[in-house]
């Protein structure tokens, strides 16, 4: 799986909302499941700049930070109900 992000003026009708400092980000249900608890960060370094994502649901993530593993769907389901 990968991380992606677009910009989009309103959510979906089964979107989750949230906002954080003037933030709104909106989470369609599917990738619910599998980014429930993560965090979005922006760092700059001295490597690059870039989003930073922090998913407690990953069992596996690649060196650039992009994309990631989990485990088990059924339990992502269990968790989130």
């Amino acid at each position: 799986m990968s991380y992606g992000m677009e910009i989009v003026e309103e959510p979906g009708d089964k979107d989750r909302v949230f906002e954080v400092e003037g933030v709104r980000v909106f989470i369609d249900p599917k990738s619910w499941l599998f980014l429930n608890g993560t965090t979005v960060d922006f760092k700059e370094s001295l490597m690059g700049r870039g989003f930073v994502f922090e998913n407690p649901n990953a069992s596996g993530a690649c060196g650039c930070g992009t994309s990631f593993s989990v485990e088990n769907t059924e339990e992502q389901d269990s968790k989130t109900q």
